[in-house]
Order: structure tokens, then sequence, then C-alpha cells
């Protein structure tokens, strides 16, 4: 497991921003300010968009539209991977980057993928 990973920060209201930061669980709550959702994009293998579980039920501020759906507070985007200890959080790639910036811009379709796939392996 990376210790410090390169993730993708986007608050409502605010550009997405580039962040170092420790890769740890209660680092990721406190930047969604809460329990954290996981949340993969599609076919968009090894990106995955981190969001507070109850971000639309305390009524978290709109982020952004991705698909038909509106993402409600803070999104931490990240990559994923097999570890020693079964899926892990690790740090995004250049190209990563990239993409998870033309997916909050819009100009990124996932490959065609039409909807989230949430699950909370974590």
């Amino acid at each position: 497991m990376q210790d410090i990973i390169n993730v993708i920060i986007k608050d409502p209201g605010d550009k997405a921003r580039k962040k170092t930061m420790v890769n740890a669980l209660k680092e990721l709550q406190y930047e969604v300010g809460g329990l954290i959702n996981v949340i993969y994009l599609g076919d968009m293998d090894g990106i995955l968009m981190i969001v507070n579980e109850e971000g639309k039920l305390k009524g978290l501020g709109v982020n952004f539209k991705l698909f038909n759906d509106l993402i409600i507070g803070t999104a931490v985007f990240v990559g994923g991977a097999e570890g020693e200890q079964g899926r892990e959080f690790r740090g995004l790639t250049d190209q990563e980057i990239e993409i998870v910036y033309k997916i909050i811009e819009g100009k990124e379709n996932c490959k065609g993928h039409k909807s989230l796939v949430e699950k909370k392996l974590w």
C-alpha cells in the first residue's frame, strides 16, 4: 500500500485541485466530511471517486453533473488496486489525473457508461 498518494479533490463551487495526502481512511473521511462511499466510474479501470455517503441526506452542495446524476459534496478521486489486503487505494497516475479533469469538465464519457457503479468495499 502506498503511504502517500496523489489525488484530485473537487469541492462544490471550486475548481478541481491536485493534492498529495496520507493514504488513510480518516484523511479521506476528513476530505468528504463524513463516512465515505466509493464509486467506480464505469470502465475507467482503476479510477475511483469517493464522496460523503450521506451527502444528499445532509443537503451538501451540488458539485458537478456526471451522467444523469448530480455529485453532491466534495469528491475525491483516487486510484484503486489489488493489494496484499484485498482492494486498496493508490495514487493517481499523471494520465489518470488528466482523465479526471476531463470527467469533471464533462469532456470524458467514461467510455459510454451511463451510470455510476457503487461498491462499498471500504
